[in-house]
């Protein structure tokens, strides 16, 4: 049988409150919020940063057991080096992604323009 998830990519969008999140809930609980209607997001706020263990910590506890979570691989790796001497940027990764849960679906690679050549 095909598990069937739907989320979006992110929770964090101002221009969600209104149309999606009910006035007056506070950010910090839009992710609580998305996760009673979502199964899945995207954490496309790991392309820019790698979060802290407590951040990853605080979303695995917000969320739902079987909430699940993607999360992309920061640009630092795949734009800004392109994959090269990545070793201890990527096992950073690695360790924090670990502190999702067992909710961390995959890690999405966005590729550079510059690989396509």
């Amino acid at each position: 049988m095909v598990e069937v998830l739907v989320g979006c990519s992110g929770w964090s969008y101002t221009s969600w409150v209104g149309p999606f999140y009910p006035r007056g809930t506070p950010q910090t609980r839009w992710l609580e919020y998305y996760s009673k209607v979502f199964d899945y997001v995207e954490v496309d706020s790991t392309f820019y940063s790698i979060p802290s263990p407590i951040r990853t910590k605080k979303w695995a506890r917000t969320t739902p057991e079987n909430f699940r979570f993607t999360a992309k691989f920061p640009k630092i790796i795949t734009h800004d080096k392109a994959f090269y001497n990545v070793n201890r940027v990527t096992n950073i990764l690695v360790i924090v992604v670990a502190f999702y849960k067992a909710g961390l679906e995959d890690i999405r690679l966005t590729w550079a323009a510059m690989l396509n050549t």
